[in-house]
């Protein structure tokens, strides 16, 4: 994980051109796509740190898999490099699941402090 994780790193934490086509395409503009993103992931991940904590490989392939196509879709780069990293090496993060529940939520949390910058300036006004 050490290694996507610094790949993960040199990523955008947020594609915002991603996030306002969503935005648009979904009627929910960007702040509602980022609002529901927010939700939805939160509990996702306490699922993910669940499968991670107890070793199950196929779960945490499983779960990583759902939580990346969420935050692909949404434009969360940095934190979609870190779930495909566990989809596909779920034996490696359970080897370090404290640096890999870590570097998760990090990353989740670095989107969101993102999001909330955005939502405080103009990067993040509504496409729809």
């Amino acid at each position: 994980m050490s290694d996507n994780h610094a790949s993960a790193s040199d990523l955008r934490v947020i594609d915002l051109e991603r996030l306002r086509t969503l935005g648009g395409e979904t009627g929910l503009g960007t702040s509602g796509v980022a609002a529901l993103f927010a939700e939805q992931m939160a509990f996702q991940l306490q699922d993910l740190y669940a499968a991670i904590q107890a070793g199950s490989e196929p779960a945490v392939a499983a779960v990583a898999h759902r939580c990346l196509g969420s935050s692909t879709l949404a434009g969360m780069e940095r934190l979609s490099a870190l779930l495909r990293a566990l989809e596909t090496a779920p034996a490696e993060a359970l080897r370090d699941a404290d640096g890999c529940t870590a570097a998760v939520e990090r990353a989740f949390t670095d989107a969101m402090r993102e999001l909330e910058r955005m939502a405080d300036g103009s990067d993040m006004a509504d496409v729809a």
